[in-house]
């Protein structure tokens, strides 16, 4: 198995851990409390599940399209712009950004965001695995916040991977404030 491959579904399947251990940590009463006027932390899970929702049918497309291409070499290859995004993305973040209505999360509790965010995270990690192998820098996905925004399916799911990593990074500050 390709080890950039299992890297990141290693990545994943850390989101997961890092989400058990905060909802092991922390009281799920904490979860629904707003640091001042930041999202709380059941916010930022449920962002994340809105993301991965989005996601998964350009991710399904780009699966079948890569199915016909020949083996890729690795390593793949990230484009300037793939990289800079991942750059902003990763924790501790430089700067917010309003986000789009259709991503703007809903008043949910623990209970509810936590078992759909354990089960995108395997889906994802389980996802990323069916990949080895395959070009997975070739098929273009078109980014569920700005369709005028193009990366590789490799640079996607290394953008999924650093956004899940930005939110649980930002639920875990959530956590600490309220409960600190």
């Amino acid at each position: 198995m390709g080890s950039v491959v299992a890297g990141l579904a290693a990545e994943f399947d850390a989101a997961a851990l890092w989400a058990n251990r905060l909802a092991e940590q922390y009281p799920a009463s904490a979860w629904s409390l707003r640091p001042g006027s930041s999202w709380a932390a059941t916010d930022c899970l449920a962002h994340l599940n809105l993301t991965a929702e989005a996601f998964w049918p350009a991710l399904e497309q780009a699966w079948q399209t890569v199915q016909s291409m020949p083996a890729a070499g690795q390593p793949f290859r990230l484009r300037l712009i793939e990289r800079l995004l991942l750059w902003f993305l990763e924790p501790p973040y430089r700067q917010t950004v309003k986000t789009p209505a259709a991503f703007e999360p809903s008043t949910q509790s623990l209970e509810q965001v936590l078992p759909q965010f354990q089960d995108h995270s395997a889906r994802l990690a389980a996802f990323v695995l069916s990949l080895d192998g395959l070009a997975i820098d070739r098929p273009q996905l078109v980014s569920p916040f700005n369709a005028r925004v193009q990366y590789s399916l490799w640079a996607g799911l290394k953008i999924m991977a650093a956004h899940h990593r930005r939110h649980l990074w930002q639920a875990e500050r959530a956590l600490t404030r309220v409960t600190g």
